[in-house]
């Protein structure tokens, strides 16, 4: 081998009547020698000439799958640093994230881009990140969108279960009297799935439950069991 490249040439020939499969006539046979790569030498030349793309000032290390895979921008967990940070210059303008945006407003992510798009709401994206800001005046177009589900600022909900949990009976009981002779309240997706209802609807359901009269005998032959007065 001079080291010159060289091609394999082959002919093809009609495949027999009996046959489908095509035959080929080799022409000539090279061989082609494996070359190595010395890795090590390339390690040696590429440490320390990698900073970090966060702005920490380290470098990045080089391993010797990153000869195949590539180099990588940032140092294991440095991206995050990057991320936090641009989170925080939204928040240190005053504005909100996304997920701040969907808590204050009692809806999932989700819920909260399909309203946007619905509203045809332009959000500004800032960072190399595109960050999501938003200001009062967006948060005050989505509370007018979600109109009665919309949650107040500072509004303190309460889930069916603690509802339950208060007024003595079962969570069951709570679902089927919704809406009847007890508050509907509002479904809500976060931070998790259910109804809540605010503290104001919750002293009505509690005050309404204790009016039943089979609840109100449950609870008194509950309350004078000797495990609920601690005889024994």
């Amino acid at each position: 081998m001079d080291g010159e490249a060289q091609g394999i040439r082959a002919r093809w020939r009609a495949p027999r009547r009996t046959t489908s499969d095509p035959h080929l006539r080799l022409e000539r046979r090279i061989v082609l020698p494996s070359e190595i790569v010395p890795v090590s030498e390339w390690l040696a030349a590429e440490q320390g000439k990698h900073l970090c793309a966060c702005g920490c000032g380290k470098a990045v290390r080089i391993l010797p799958r990153h000869h195949w895979r590539g180099i990588p921008a940032h140092i294991p967990g440095h991206h995050l640093d990057f991320m936090r940070k641009e989170v925080a210059a939204v928040r240190a303008a005053g504005q909100m994230t996304a997920p701040e945006v969907a808590r204050a407003l009692g809806i999932a992510g989700t819920t909260l881009v399909r309203l946007e798009r619905r509203l045809g709401l332009a959000v500004p994206r800032t960072g190399k990140h595109a960050v999501r800001s938003y200001g009062p005046e967006h948060l005050q177009a989505l509370r007018a969108a979600l109109g009665p589900r919309c949650v107040g600022d500072g509004v303190s909900l309460f889930y069916m279960d603690e509802v339950a949990k208060r007024a003595g009976c079962n969570p069951h009981t709570i679902a089927h009297r919704r809406g009847v002779d007890l508050p509907v309240g509002r479904w809500v997706t976060h931070p998790h799935r259910g109804w809540v209802f605010t503290a104001d609807e919750l002293e009505r359901a509690v005050a309404q439950i204790k009016r039943w009269p089979r609840l109100s005998r449950r609870r008194s032959q509950l309350c004078a069991s000797p495990s609920s007065t601690g005889r024994t």
